[in-house]
């Protein structure tokens, strides 16, 4: 074994060394194919470490595959130069060094009449600069007795070629060349700005001396001729067309791609400027009015993206009162994401004047008027502008507020969204400027107060101080409304020791002890247990996820009595049964946080849902013996899964061991037939324990949606076609907003579901898991010709514990023998419903209705 374990390398680098031989020799094959294929064979075949070997073509040296592959890069077909030039760029990447020697070569090749052989050019003439920035360029020979030698580096060499391909007749080769050209860093600075200057300049290339000039012609040095050996040239003008001007390709390069009549193209040098504008702050301030002038675009991602891109280098900016004129027209744009962007562009934008301060506001009041749906984003950007400018905002203190020098001033009403606007610009001002703070009137101070608990997000807590307005802290059961209208915002509640007394820990402690003696007898105990936790949550709201945990498990256990007591008879068994397995769900997947003992506790009230189903459905006779068989498979691989999960405490295991055992007795059962034994065993496992849960860093998983129109009149679409239902809603607890699902309820009883673009969902605080969302979905109204409504409302996916879970019927109905009762029972009632066999479905959100009032079809 040892000496065959010696003996194998040898042998592999035998047959290597073949296999490149045998690849170089198919090089010079007469068919084009064969030469393609012999190219990417050796850029996948060649190793790392570059070795000598001897080809049978008789091409020995260092590197014959960099050889054979260079005559490819140069061969008659246009396939075979393409096949070569991708070879040599793979093979660069492969050993992490690209030859400079490869830049004439790929220099050549952007002049190839073929557009796929001049996009691999391109790509490595790119490859090879970025690779080689301080590596000197190839000169460019020419017939001038001064010289047209390009002396600057290869990164600037290589940049100047590829703004040349902007001008290529093939779009392909333009977008390509624009997007590289965001890859090119670090190039000299006077070169790039002549990107956006369609004039020559020829003072960016090195003139040679005529000292150097006169030794290249003659090659010898005649100072008698020279007045001074560092001048240019003395001896009469040089003629025009040998005048050292660089290449016209860098001149307007960035003009010309954001110019092109393709939006690709344009699209690709706006990512390009933004990504030379993020590293050079020179650039990305001559970039500013070029990016503007995108906004204008007739395509609405064009414009977005110039928006975004905009955003990105802001830093670097500081806009005056012309620019701002030129933006702040697209706040009148009818594309809601466009607004919401050139919202988030205000928001970390600056200013150079109060005066431009005065002219975003108003375009923002307008915006607020002309889309009154917008009202949360401009909220988010009036604050942002007030904490980046908190000394101008001080100037336009009396304009904002309305006062006037001769008037008393009016109280304003404060669901005014102008005024709340207004005030959340200035209270995020004053944080930074405590001179503005003195100048709010008494009502102003007090409707701060109340938007500081209403709208967290929007507005912090200010410090007027013995202004004469009781501090929040002060007022009796303030703090437990402050708290509690943070929790059902998505944010968090004050810290405050207060909030912890002795007297709420006693609450707490006595509800959680009545919680237990109802868990043990819950006929007795359970309707005064289900009302003190609701009191609880409301009084004391850092419980309420707490509390709405011990909701759901008292209604499951007092379900789970109710079906036991009915020996499963009557007609809404099954119904109950679903209803269980709906609230084990929701115990888990409606929290964020939760600790290992309380998914345990759910997947194991998941389990007992489970067995009572199929108790109730053995005792209805409602099964076949395939389908008991099938489901009692579930239920085996369900207690299975449950026995997996570590770090249980001993109550939950000695459960689990139980309900173990009855799936075992139920699987033998099964197998033989007798239904007697089935329906012994899957009455015998012990009740579930009492477990006291850890409300350590739990958050409740819950949103708000509503209709994003401006009155409650019913939609009128034309007759056959869609309907447009436009929403804006909230979510707080969840950790991926891709999981969102809009579920919307046809007058039919369907049920459709529409996923929420990652572009309609933004980030409100990253660190509390809360997203403002704003998006819409098309409805076929075509089924219906009356007045009807629509009901929709927010859902999470949450994944099934075991695949086509009988817990969880599918939403289409009549799917599984399992869902055949579930018709009776809706989802508002509290069933669950499956997307597909993996996937189920939970709301989160109140449910809304719009009425729908197709318009007739007039007849022909």
């Amino acid at each position: 074994t040892t000496t065959a374990a010696t003996t194998t390398p040898p042998p592999c680098r035998d047959t290597l060394r073949l296999l490149l031989s045998a690849a170089t020799q198919a090089c010079f094959d007469p068919h084009h194919f064969v030469r393609c294929r012999a190219a990417a064979a050796l850029a996948a075949l060649a190793p790392v470490h570059r070795p000598s070997f001897s080809s049978a073509a008789g091409m020995t040296g260092p590197d014959a595959v960099n050889q054979a592959l260079r005559v490819l890069a140069d061969d008659p077909d246009a396939r075979v130069r393409e096949a070569g030039l991708r070879a040599l760029l793979a093979l660069g990447h492969k050993r992490d060094s690209l030859q400079p020697s490869l830049f004439v070569l790929a220099r050549k090749a952007l002049a190839d009449d073929f557009q796929e052989v001049r996009l691999v050019a391109v790509e490595l003439l790119c490859a090879v600069c970025v690779a080689n920035p301080k590596e000197a360029a190839p000169s460019v020979p020419g017939n001038s007795p001064y010289g047209t030698d390009t002396l600057r580096s290869l990164l600037d060499e290589g940049f100047v070629q590829v703004c040349n391909m902007v001008n290529d007749v093939s779009m392909e080769v333009r977008r390509l060349a624009c997007r590289l050209l965001g890859d090119m860093h670090n190039v000299s600075l006077g070169l790039v700005r002549q990107t956006f200057d369609k004039k020559l300049m020829s003072h960016l290339r090195r003139k040679k001396t005529a000292h150097e000039a006169r030794k290249a012609k003659h090659g010898r040095i005649n100072l008698a001729t020279l007045d001074d050996a560092g001048a240019v040239a003395v001896d009469g003008d040089i003629p025009v067309e040998d005048m050292p001007l660089m290449s016209s390709g860098a001149c307007g390069a960035f003009v010309h791609g954001l110019e092109d009549e393709f939006c690709e193209v344009r699209q690709a040098a706006i990512d390009a400027v933004c990504s030379l504008g993020r590293e050079c702050a020179p650039f990305a301030t001559l970039s500013l009015d070029f990016l503007v002038d995108m906004f204008n675009d007739e395509i609405d991602s064009v414009r977005l993206s110039a928006i975004s891109s905009l955003t990105a280098v802001c830093h670097h900016l500081v806009y005056t009162e012309d620019q701002l004129e030129a933006m702040l027209g697209i706040l009148q744009d009818n594309n809601d994401a466009i607004r919401r962007a050139m919202h988030r562009l205000l928001a970390c934008s600056r200013v150079a004047s109060h005066f431009c301060l005065h002219l975003v506001v108003e375009q923002l009041v307008a915006n607020v008027r002309q889309y009154p749906q917008d009202v949360s984003s401009v909220w988010s950007c009036m604050k942002a502008l007030g904490t980046n400018h908190p000394v101008y905002a001080e100037f336009l203190f009396e304009y904002m507020m309305r006062m006037d020098a001769h008037f008393a001033l009016a109280e304003p009403n404060v669901d005014d969204p102008v005024y709340i606007a207004a005030l959340a610009l200035l209270a995020a001002a004053a944080t930074k400027n405590a001179h503005i703070l003195p100048l709010f009137p008494p009502f102003a101070r007090k409707h701060i107060r109340y938007l500081a608990d209403k709208l967290p997000s929007h507005f912090c807590k200010l410090d007027f101080g013995s202004a004469g307005v009781a501090d929040e802290t002060t007022v009796p059961g303030r703090q437990a409304a402050v708290a509690f209208r943070a929790s059902t915002a998505g944010e968090s509640p004050p810290s405050n020791n207060a909030m912890h007394s002795a007297g709420e820990d006693d609450t707490i402690e006595s509800t959680l002890a009545l919680v237990a003696a109802a868990w043990a007898a819950p006929d007795l105990h359970a309707a005064a247990c289900t009302r003190d936790l609701q009191g609880v949550a409301t009084q004391h709201p850092t419980f309420k996820p707490l509390m709405q945990m011990y909701k759901h498990a008292m209604a499951w256990i007092q379900l789970c009595h109710r079906l036991e007591a009915s020996a499963g008879h009557d007609r809404g068994g099954q119904d109950w049964a679903l209803l269980l397995g709906a609230h084990a769900y929701q115990l888990e997947y409606s929290f964020l946080g939760l600790s290992p003992e309380t998914v345990g506790l759910a997947r194991l009230l998941r389990a007992h849902s489970h067995r009572l189903l199929l108790l109730s459905q053995l005792r209805g006779a409602r099964l076949s013996l395939p389908a008991l068989l099938q489901s009692v498979k579930r239920f085996c691989a369900r207690v299975e899964l449950l026995r997996s999960m570590p770090a249980l405490p001993d109550g939950l295991r000695q459960a689990i061991g139980s309900l173990n055992l009855c799936a075992d007795n139920c699987h033998r059962a099964v197998h033989a037939s007798d239904s007697t034994a089935l329906l012994d065993a899957l009455t015998t496992p012990e009740q579930v324990p009492f477990l006291r849960l850890s409300p350590t860093a739990v958050q409740q998983v819950q949103g708000r949606l509503r209709l994003n129109q401006r009155t409650n009149q019913a939609l009128c679409p034309s007759a056959g076609m869609p309907v447009r239902l436009a929403f804006v809603g909230r979510v707080a607890g969840l950790d991926d907003p891709l999981r969102l699902r809009i579920r919307v309820e046809l007058p039919d009883g369907r049920v459709e579901l529409f996923a929420v673009p990652a572009d309609d969902v933004e980030a409100l605080s990253s660190h509390q898991q809360c997203w403002d969302l704003q998006t819409a979905v098309f409805v076929a109204t075509s089924l219906w010709t009356e007045t009807c409504s629509i009901r929709a409302c927010l859902a999470i996916q949450v994944p099934m514990d075991v695949a086509s879970d009988p817990l969880v019927p599918l939403a289409a109905g009549g799917a599984s023998a399992e869902a055949s009762t579930a018709s009776t029972v809706g989802l508002s009632d509290g069933l669950l419903q499956g997307i597909d066999e993996e996937l189920t479905l939970l709301p989160i959100s109140n449910t809304i209705q719009a009425s729908v009032t197709p318009k007739p079809v007039k007849p022909p």
